[in-house]
Order: structure tokens, then C-alpha cells, then sequence
């Protein structure tokens, strides 16, 4: 499998109460291939985000089942990664092919290796009145700070890599 074979949804851009943008300017494409889960198993259900590694296997947060898909590059059968998640959200792949999750519902980041392996808990700091709510986050290229979208309490979270601290 290859990136550009993976998924292209057909749709055209309109501007919401405005005219519609001309059809030279809009974006228009078709289904080349659609991922999914073999009969017999649970498919998915509210998968939320997607991350590529550089191997060009293909993860999908899959929220309502608190799991982790992955499509092996090869064509082989997915993987269901499920390190004790609850609503999972967001993914994130580094450089050196870890997997960084935003694991929603337990109000924590969780880093795993390439085999699926937990390599680190991370407890995000509560809001004022609530935990933390993460749902999408990014490292910067050189894995020095790690961005967090923390929902419920209307904020970005930024952690210092190296002192681990927010």
C-alpha cells in the first residue's frame, strides 16, 4: 500500500453564507481505497485521527472502542494496539517511529515504541475545574517541546521535553 493509494474523499469547498467558491478553485477527488477491519471483528466505530509512520503504516485512533488500529504497509491484516485507553483522540508519530497518543478519557499522553510497547505515562495538569481533556497533540521536529489540545479547559498545554515540565 502506498500513501497516495490510501483514501481520497470527493468534496467541493463552499464558503458558508457567501457565494460558492467557482469549480476551477475547488477541490474535487475520488475513493481509491478504503481501510477497514475484516468481517467478523469489530469495525470501527468513531475513529477520530490517523498518523503514518515511516514505514508508511497507517494508525487510526478508534475512539469509541478504546483502540488503536493498525494497517500494516504490506497489505497484511490490521492490528489492534489497546493499551488500557479510553477515548482515544489524538496521534502523533515521531522521528523515531513512536507512537504518541491523546488518550482522552484517562486525561493523559501515552508514548508507545513500534511494537505497541507503553514507553511513558504522561499526566497532563487539571484546568481550574476539571481534569485535563486531551485531543490532539504534536512534537516538534527535534522532540524538544510537545504540544497538547486540552478540550474541556479551552487550552493548549506545551511541555518542555527535556525538564517535563508545562
Amino acid at each position: 500500500m502506498r500513501l497516495n493509494n490510501l483514501l481520497l474523499i470527493a468534496y467541493s469547498i463552499s464558503i458558508l453564507g457567501g457565494a460558492p467558491i467557482p469549480p476551477e478553485q475547488s477541490i474535487s477527488a475520488h475513493i481509491v481505497s478504503t481501510l477497514s477491519i475484516p468481517a467478523g471483528q469489530t469495525s470501527m466505530h468513531m475513529p477520530t485521527a490517523v498518523a503514518l509512520d515511516s514505514k508508511q503504516n497507517v494508525f487510526v485512533a478508534d475512539g469509541a472502542n478504546d483502540r488503536i488500529v493498525r494497517f500494516d504497509a504490506g497489505g497484511g491484516p490490521p492490528t489492534i494496539i489497546k493499551p488500557d485507553l479510553k477515548q482515544p483522540a489524538g496521534l502523533f508519530v515521531d522521528a523515531d517511529d513512536q507512537l504518541w497518543i491523546a488518550d482522552s478519557g484517562n486525561h493523559r499522553v501515552v508514548k508507545l515504541d513500534g511494537l505497541g510497547n507503553i514507553k511513558d505515562l504522561i499526566t497532563l495538569p487539571a484546568g481550574k475545574d476539571r481534569p485535563a481533556k486531551p485531543t490532539d497533540l504534536l512534537l516538534l521536529p527535534d522532540g524538544s517541546r510537545m504540544y497538547v489540545v486540552d478540550n474541556d479547559n479551552h487550552r493548549l498545554l506545551v511541555r518542555d521535553q527535556k525538564t517535563k515540565e508545562w
